[in-house]
């Protein structure tokens, strides 16, 4: 008969198969973490970079287009062969054009100001968590070995001084 202190340990493998499904989890997790910082830089720059230099270059060119119309509009107002209907409609959709890559780099330039304040709150808490995935959970899956290995060994004495006592 086993003394009443003693502990019943049913199986040791349930707990190696916790520890290897742990060690799967704290892989894929710690990739997940890094994917999504990384997915933030990319965003960041994507904004920063790419997105003002489109709109840059974009309003360059409508500017251009919109002096061509303003030229052909006068000319065609100087003109007396021509109504300068067209010119007027090609000039109102030039200036409209050149609005919008304003306003889209005024946005960009909102966006920009505000994105780290957004982000960086949220950055901080993931830090967090970024810390526990790969101190904590690695530190956790190594007492746990111990652990395993102690109870292992237990229920090996233990199951050898019950066969001893049976005999």
């Amino acid at each position: 008969m086993a003394p009443p202190n003693a502990a019943h340990v049913a199986s040791v493998e349930t707990l190696e198969a916790f520890r290897s499904d742990l060690i799967v989890y704290q892989k894929k997790a710690v990739q997940a973490f890094h994917e999504i910082g990384d997915e933030v830089r990319r965003t960041r720059s994507w904004l920063e970079i790419e997105q003002r230099s489109h709109w840059e270059r974009e309003l360059k060119i409508r500017r251009r287009k919109l002096e061509r119309a303003d030229q052909e509009a006068f000319s065609a107002r100087l003109s007396q062969w021509h109504s300068g209907v067209e010119q007027k409609r090609a000039l109102t959709a030039c200036k409209e054009s050149v609005r919008e890559a304003e306003l889209k780099l005024k946005m960009i330039k909102r966006w920009r100001t505000n994105f780290d304040s957004q982000f960086d709150p949220l950055l901080k808490r993931l830090s967090a968590l970024g810390e526990i995935l790969e101190d904590d959970v690695p530190a956790a899956i190594i007492t746990l070995a111990h652990h395993i290995r102690a109870l292992d060994a237990y229920t090996r004495t233990s199951l050898s001084t019950s066969s001893e006592e049976a005999s």
